[in-house]
């Protein structure tokens, strides 16, 4: 990222990752990104709040034929994000609001809350909890093909769906 002005940033974000479970044999993210920060930049160690939005594509080859009859494809996309992120003496709080959409066909987008909270008990001893949520109807990559039953039952393979949750709660200690 290039800072252009006291809150202001432009950068570029780029990815390359493979997800069998999402039968992506390898996937390639390039976008171009602008930033503001609601904070001062030299305030970041210890809070930020930030909106970024996001355009560019994704080019993805696939395992087995999708569920639209690809094997490969890229396509255009821009995602918008809201992250609020603190930390303090007493541990650390985060939220995260993302929203992305593919723009060759605007129906398939996905909406997101990401949400953490780390509180210190003594040095090193953390308990923390998480939570997030997801509206999913982006899932281009869906095989075509029928999933097995040990495929359903050991999640091996990503089924379709319209929505997504999940939470974490724990203990955490770090040595050193």
């Amino acid at each position: 990222a290039y800072a252009v002005a006291d809150r202001w940033s432009l950068g570029v974000v780029t990815e390359v990752r493979e997800d069998s479970r999402q039968n992506i044999r390898i996937a390639g993210r390039a976008s171009v990104g602008l930033e503001y920060s609601f904070y001062p930049y030299v305030d970041a160690a210890r809070r930020q709040a930030l909106l970024v939005y996001e355009i560019g594509g994704i080019h993805n080859e696939y395992v087995e034929l999708t569920q639209f009859g690809e094997t490969e494809e890229t396509r255009p996309l821009h995602q918008l994000t809201f992250a609020l992120d603190y930390e303090q003496p007493w541990g650390e709080a985060g939220l995260t609001l993302l929203a992305n959409q593919y723009l060759h066909d605007t129906n398939l987008y996905q909406v997101s809350a990401f949400g953490s909270f780390d509180f210190r008990i003594a040095r090193g001893l953390t308990v923390f909890a998480g939570a997030r949520a997801s509206i999913v109807q982006n899932q281009i990559y869906l095989p075509q093909s029928d999933l097995s039953d040990e495929d359903i039952l050991t999640g091996r393979v990503e089924r379709g769906t319209g929505f997504r949750y999940g939470m974490d709660l724990g203990l955490r200690y770090t040595f050193g």
